[in-house]
């Protein structure tokens, strides 16, 4: 079955830094719409002791618009409406789907993954992040790409990596169907033929195209 309305609520994502976490060295948060409770994990990593994978409960309160500092212009405010209200039509339909968003990080959060953050619970996005360390090797990072893979509660997932880390082996390794910013060989291939009813486009190709249409 192809979702289509995740595809598009995960795909037009690009995220204050977050709270700490108990147990954890670094700060790494995972999104849900407001008062509700979180899921977090942190990836194995051969340079932690013990080898295992915490998994911990967050519970987030409700910010203050001053608080978030984030304000969105009217066509901003009109894409989040009407995602938001497809993806509740979409459940309607479907209750047993829980659209949810996967993360793989390294190192600290930073500016564009609080935004993303923070657009996926305006629209009623489920977020996980997968922790790595900075340093982490693309053995570890090719690891939890095909965990990923073979999660039916994943829906598509964002490689938030440094540029170094984004090798062809990892970019590739990445089911297109969750490939939501449209790199994979396969779904860069789509977009050069002009084929984009399949898979995901990149989002700033999708911009780009959004622009030239109403302008």
């Amino acid at each position: 079955m192809k979702l289509s309305i995740i595809r598009s609520a995960c795909g037009s994502l690009r995220i204050h830094p977050g709270s700490r976490v108990s147990g954890l060295s670094r700060r790494c948060l995972t999104v849900r719409p407001a008062n509700s409770r979180l899921m977090l994990r942190r990836a194995a990593s051969s340079s932690t002791s013990g080898g295992t994978n915490p998994k911990l409960a967050v519970q987030f309160g409700k910010r203050s618009r001053k608080e978030d500092g984030f304000e969105c212009d009217s066509s901003l405010r009109e894409v989040i409406q009407s995602t938001k209200e497809a993806m509740v039509a979409l459940q309607r339909r479907n209750p047993s789907i829980q659209p949810l968003l996967a993360i793989i990080q390294a190192g600290e959060d930073d500016s564009v993954l609080e935004i993303n953050k923070k657009m996926a619970e305006k629209i009623g996005l489920n977020i996980t992040q997968i922790c790595l360390a900075k340093e982490c090797s693309e053995d570890e990072i090719v690891e939890e790409v095909l965990k990923l893979n073979e999660d039916p509660r994943v829906h598509g997932v964002y490689l938030h990596l440094p540029p170094a880390s984004l090798t062809s082996r990892v970019l590739n390794t990445l089911k297109p169907e969750k490939d939501i910013d449209g790199i994979s060989d396969l779904n860069m291939g789509r977009l050069v033929r002009g084929d984009l009813s399949k898979g995901f486009v990149s989002p700033i190709a999708s911009a780009v195209l959004d622009l030239l249409e109403k302008h």
